[in-house]
């Protein structure tokens, strides 16, 4: 019975958590959309090139991102391979 009351207050929690979020998240697209509107006109005058460059950098850096928490994983024990991180 206690579990249960557990259950619904978890289930509960998560999804008032879950409202919050879209909504905070809807209400800054909502307040920002002049900003968003002209970010995206800006990338149509963008090289292709350099949104190339950028792709590979973003990718560079969350790889380099995944290693350093691997290593921190490492020190405290846990093995886990490469791929399974970069997922």
């Amino acid at each position: 019975m206690v579990a249960a009351g557990r259950h619904f207050w978890a289930v509960t929690a998560q999804t008032v958590g879950v409202i919050a979020v879209v909504a905070g998240a809807a209400w800054a697209i909502y307040t920002q959309r002049a900003t968003i509107r002209g970010g995206f006109g800006a990338l149509g005058h963008a090289r292709p090139q350099w949104i190339c460059a950028v792709v590979v950098a973003q990718g560079v850096s969350m790889t380099a991102f995944v290693l350093v928490q691997r290593r921190l994983l490492r020190a405290v024990g846990h093995r886990l391979p490469l791929w399974w991180l970069l997922q």
